[in-house]
Order: C-alpha cells, then structure tokens, then sequence
C-alpha cells in the first residue's frame, strides 16, 4: 500500500509539473499543436516578481538544458539577462551576460565547472581569451552573424514579386510570417522553415517560401566567436494585412 501510494504521489507531481511546461519548436516559438508539430525543447515559467524572471528549458527527456533569469526594473525593463546552459550531464557549460542598457554580452564556456573560453562583445567587436592549461590566447575581432550580402536587393526581390494570395485575402487572413533562411558555411541558403506555422495560415506560410525560393541574391555565412564558418539561419518576417 505504501508504495501505491508512493507511486500515486510520483505519477501527480510529474503530471503537475508537465502541465507548466510550454512546448517551443527550435526556434523558441510556442507550439500549442503537439501532435502536428513536434516540440524541440519546453519552457517552464519558475519565478516572477518585480525585480526579476526565471525559466527554466529543459529537452524531449525533460532534462534541465538551461535557466535564464531576467532582472528588471520599473522604469528600465529588463536591464540585464544571465543565461546559463548546461550539457547532458547537468552541469554548467555555458554562461551569457547580456548588459540590455551597455549593449554588452559576456559569454564563459566551461569544462569540469572551470572557464575554458571567455568573450566579451560589444556592438560587433569580439575581444577574448582561450585558456588551454597556463596558456592564453587573446582573441580580437569582428562578430559575424549569416545575412544577405546586398539587403536592398532582397527587399526590392519581396517587393517585385510578394503577392497576396487570392484565397487568404478572400478569407481577410492576415499576420506575419516568420521565415528562418537556413544558410549554410559556403553562404547558400539550405532550406527555408516557417517559424510560427500556428499563428498564420498555409496559404501565407506557402507565399514567403515561394518567394524566397525563387530569390537569387548572395548571403553571408556565420563565424563563430574564433572566426570559423559555421551553419545557422536567421529570420525573416514579412507581413501580410488588409485595411
């Protein structure tokens, strides 16, 4: 009997506990369809007063990967964010400082909870150290994030050729589509994803891959905080309304 109840008790604090949780696809948008829309990792609102926030995030096996806690004030608003990340084994492997009035970041990268790598970046500026034992490398330069290579041509491409689809203005559908430009380390785009598939309708999802499928500009890759290309994406919105 003492372990049915137990057991009971188990079963009613994991179900309380999943409740709080707000399923986020990949791109930290919130997923209310489940079943259609498989969830990347979850959000569980911890705390709120008027001083400061914390979320927790956790994976698929509902394993802590990070807590962000935001402090605050009245007439400032969030001022300062302190993301820390942790690996498969829970413990620290990341940290983020992100200084809203000064525009600075500090970002720390652990092993065994000692900092290996540690940057500050201010504006695009990236000034470092890279620890190896009793050796330090300082590390200088500009912070590189994917984009497009000529913005105006990407915006005169939406304008040239976006149209509202017939059946969407029809039915008065109307909102932004968030599309996330997956660019690859040569600087091509890889793929095109629709960030919020729930809060649009297809119809307008099916337009903005239309036409960024069609685009034929020239991107910049991402480099990462030593410079080296990496794969990433960035998003896009474009917004469809009627007076």
């Amino acid at each position: 009997m003492k372990h049915l109840i137990i057991g009971i008790l188990l079963f009613l604090s994991n179900a309380s506990f999943g409740q709080h949780l707000i399923p986020l696809n990949q791109y930290g948008e919130k997923i209310t369809d489940t079943i259609k829309f498989h969830p990347e990792k979850y959000r569980k609102h911890f705390f709120e007063d008027n001083e400061k926030s914390i979320n927790h995030y956790f994976n698929h096996d509902l394993k802590i990967t990070a807590m962000v806690i935001n402090l605050k004030d009245p007439e400032k608003g969030n001022y300062l964010t302190i993301r820390t990340e942790y690996d498969s084994l829970g413990q620290k492997s990341k940290t983020v400082h992100t200084d809203r009035i000064n525009k600075v970041n500090e970002i720390h990268y652990y092993e065994n909870n000692e900092i290996v790598r540690k940057y500050f970046i201010k504006g695009t500026i990236v000034t470092g150290q890279k620890l190896e034992g009793d050796a330090i490398t300082e590390l200088n330069r500009i912070l590189e994030e994917c984009s497009f290579e000529d913005s105006k041509q990407a915006m005169k491409h939406v304008q040239d050729n976006l149209r509202y689809p017939a059946n969407a203005r029809y039915h008065r559908e109307m909102g932004t589509v968030k599309a996330a430009l997956h660019i690859s380390k040569e600087g091509k785009l890889n793929k095109i994803v629709i960030a919020n598939p729930e809060e649009v309708s297809v119809k307008l999802q099916n337009e903005v891959i239309r036409i960024w499928s069609k685009y034929k500009g020239k991107f910049y890759p991402a480099y990462d905080l030593e410079g080296n290309p990496i794969e990433s994406y960035f998003i896009v919105p474009t917004r469809f309304k009627l007076s």
